[in-house]
């Protein structure tokens, strides 16, 4: 059976400077494809903005580093502005950038709208603007992470109402493109 491969491809991998994202990425790449490696590398509070995660997996990759923080719909755009600008083209889009707070239903509206940014309003914006530049070059394709805990009444856990709420966005947002 022949490697699928995706020479000539550009793939935006959001939250791709650690974990599973980060695999995503150099998963791509080593499958020929040019990576655009996408992570804020901010801590959950939203302080920071350490470029090193995202600039040391695409130092590895051989891709370009992205570290625009998703939490406004302006920085989704410019993102894909900025991938656009820089490689002339869009093909994939894994959306895989995440918060996760543990918090109980009753204080779960300290985290809410960081996680309503980040884990609903941002994929959508990026699919958003990703979305007519696939349709003029005829290809695109749209990856969404979820989780099992947001979409499995026994695999959940209690505090991960917010989280559920933003990966099962994911999965409706994937229904519709």
């Amino acid at each position: 059976m022949s490697e699928i491969r995706f020479d000539g491809r550009v793939v935006l991998v959001t939250g791709s400077g650690r974990g599973l994202g980060a695999a995503y990425a150099r998963a791509f790449a080593a499958r020929g494809a040019s990576v655009a490696v996408h992570d804020a590398g901010v801590e959950m509070d939203g302080s920071g903005g350490d470029a090193s995660p995202a600039e040391s997996v695409a130092s590895e990759t051989g891709g370009v580093a992205f570290t625009h923080n998703v939490e406004s719909e302006d920085a989704c755009l410019d993102l894909v502005d900025c991938v656009l600008d820089r490689f002339g083209r869009l093909d994939v889009v894994v959306h895989n950038a995440g918060l996760v707070a543990w918090e109980e239903i009753e204080q779960a509206q300290r985290s809410w709208e960081r996680m309503r940014k980040v884990n609903v309003d941002a994929p959508f914006h990026v699919t958003r603007a990703a979305f007519p530049h696939m349709r003029r070059q005829g290809y695109g394709r749209f990856v969404f992470t979820t989780s099992g805990r947001a979409m499995a009444m026994d695999r959940t856990r209690p505090g991960l109402g917010a989280y559920a709420v933003g990966k099962m966005a994911h999965f409706a947002l994937m229904i519709v493109t």
